[in-house]
């Protein structure tokens, strides 16, 4: 069987030939729904037919040899399923708008405005941006005037560039800090964050009841800033705060029982009397694994300790020393400041560390810690405040740092979950004076995007770069409208990436928020693996005939890359140019 008929096949889930005798030239045609039917001039039946999905159509054209369907199904006289021919479609099945070729991946040009650049005394900050299962990013801003403090949500619609209007879910306070949101399996919303004096409060968001009044968890006269938030499969979440008593910051928790909804009171995680800083959840909602890492930076051994989550009990474990971490340290320890680390699939678990100029990797294996490595001779700017990370499916991690020795350089650090730890990597330099924040994420299999503050059209703003699954490539995607963009996010889903971005001014007012997709289609690599081969075929036929349950199986891919003939529609006209890709014909 050649390959198309094996797709099409496959397709129309195994056509099946009831009854098959041999063909007479004069052969009649029946068409009813799910099914053709043969028979001779005296009425013999020759053949039935039965085809899935309703795919009989109503009419059939015989010329001796084959019956055309009118949803162009090619029909031999024994009733053997020849393939799908578009070329001998009715004229209204064609393709329109079909062009030569799928543009270079770009961002989406002009980039959309999150939040204007306001006037005097009024600035607007962002977290993270959450996806959610229909493919919408919820954007939750910090809207500050001077006066007082909102938050505020704005949403996307879907991967389409567009967003809906801003909302206001919590306002009129004085103060506003160190918000933090997390989204559950169950697409349940999370938002913690410190108000007015120190206030630990959080606001809940569930698909049917919306958003929930703001509830306050701890309140203190104490000093505390950094607040971190993570989710685990089961969906308890768990929120710590550095609560300082005397200058000397400890590592607090409180955590919501998913199965009761009940938060717990607020206590002390770290060990009493150590100085704890950049309190770090590393979570995963794919999976049940969450650890709180900090670093000890007095009184205790000075290094990196873990906090396992026990999902059974909702407590965190007791303190684990990383192995190797005596030399950590940190540069700046602001309410932003974390040690960058991912949890993969498998709940295995990246964090990168440094002393704070030299980086340093601590992987979880199954649950131990493994001794530290040092990923490269060289130093970079502060771990804890510039690096960034991402992880794919198939556990490959990058962690990504900036350099400043004259020149603002991009590091690279890259764990195959094959073959380990890579050769490091240092390129695109920019002669801009600033360090910058970088960041990463793949976004189809090993293919990855990274970003940073360069220097583009001689503007300071931020540029991006493709990493092609082997290597880093040597040319800049533009990305316009970006100048002086410090404080950047990426996030992947179904192999595009939306980019976030905070644009300011030479004296660090923010000029407002702006917001871009990435579309990199690789037409026919259905499993987003980089070549197109017979690995392909069966993600190709699930893209064509089950699209959403293509994007539950391939989370990472790009459907677009079933349209391998460019018409910006994948459907049966994209099988022969798929089969053409895949033989290199």
């Amino acid at each position: 069987m050649s390959v198309k008929s094996h797709i099409v096949t496959t397709i129309c889930a195994g056509c099946l030939a009831v009854l098959t005798f041999a063909a007479d030239p004069d052969l009649r045609l029946i068409c009813g729904p799910g099914e053709l039917q043969a028979a001779q001039p005296d009425g013999k039946a020759l053949w039935k037919l039965r085809l899935a999905n309703d795919r009989g159509g109503t009419t059939a054209a015989w010329d001796g040899r084959v019956a055309l369907l009118n949803n162009s199904l090619l029909i031999d006289a024994t009733g053997q399923l020849l393939g799908i021919n578009p070329q001998f479609a009715p004229a209204e099945a064609s393709a329109p708008g079909a062009t030569d070729a799928w543009p270079e991946p770009a961002w989406d040009d002009p980039l959309f405005e999150i939040a204007p650049p306001p006037p005097p005394d009024i600035a607007d900050y962002h977290n993270t941006p959450l996806l959610d299962s229909a493919g919408n990013a919820w954007l939750i801003l910090t809207h500050w005037d001077g006066t007082h403090c909102d938050l505020q949500l704005r949403k996307s619609a879907g991967h389409s560039g567009d967003w809906g209007p801003v909302q206001t879910i919590h306002g009129g306070t004085s103060y506003i800090l160190g918000t933090e949101a997390v989204k559950d399996c169950d697409e349940n919303i999370t938002v913690a964050f410190r108000e007015g004096g120190y206030r630990l409060k959080v606001l809940r968001y569930t698909p049917a009841g919306g958003w929930e009044p703001a509830q306050t968890l701890y309140s203190t006269s104490t000093f505390f800033q950094a607040i971190e938030a993570g989710v685990d499969q089961a969906g308890n979440v768990a929120v710590v705060f550095d609560l300082s008593p005397g200058d000397w910051p400890a590592a607090w928790t409180v955590i919501r029982n998913a199965a009761t909804g009940a938060w717990s009171t607020a206590e002390r995680v770290s060990t009493l009397g150590y100085k704890v800083l950049l309190p770090t959840i590393l979570s995963n909602p794919r999976t049940g694994t969450m650890y709180l890492v900090y670093l000890v930076a007095d009184v205790g051994p000075v290094g990196v300790y873990a906090h396992k989550f026990d999902p059974a009990t909702c407590t965190w474990g007791p303190a684990e020393f990383l192995p190797g971490s005596e030399s950590a340290w940190y540069g700046v320890a602001g309410n932003a400041s974390r040690f960058p680390g991912v949890v993969d699939d498998d709940g295995n678990v990246t964090l990168f560390w440094g002393t704070p100029y030299t980086a340093y990797a601590s992987r979880n294996v199954n649950g131990v810690w493994q001794p530290a490595v040092r990923l490269a001779p060289y130093t970079v700017t502060d771990v804890e405040n510039f690096g960034g990370t991402a992880v794919n499916a198939a556990g490959d991690v990058f962690g990504v740092f900036s350099r400043f020795d004259g020149l603002s350089r991009f590091c690279s650090f890259r764990y195959d979950a094959g073959a380990g730890w890579q050769p490091p990597e240092l390129l695109y330099a920019f002669a801009n004076p600033y360090q910058t924040r970088v960041r990463a994420a793949f976004y189809q299999g090993r293919r990855a995007v990274g970003v940073m503050l360069g220097e583009q059209r001689g503007l300071w703003q931020e540029v991006s770069f493709l990493f092609d699954g082997t290597s880093w490539q040597p040319g800049l995607i533009d990305i316009p409208d970006t100048y002086l963009s410090f404080f950047v996010d990426l996030v992947p889903q179904w192999g595009e990436v939306l980019q976030v971005c905070e644009v300011e001014t030479i004296d660090w007012v923010v000029q407002g928020i702006r917001a871009t997709w990435l579309r990199a289609p690789n037409p026919g690599d259905l499993n987003c693996d980089g070549p197109v081969n017979v690995f392909d075929i069966d993600p190709f036929v699930m893209a064509l005939t089950d699209p959403a349950g293509y994007a539950e199986a391939y989370p990472e891919c790009y459907h677009l890359n079933a349209d391998c003939n460019y018409d910006r529609v994948v459907n049966v006209f994209d099988i022969d140019a798929f089969v053409e890709l895949l033989t290199g014909g």
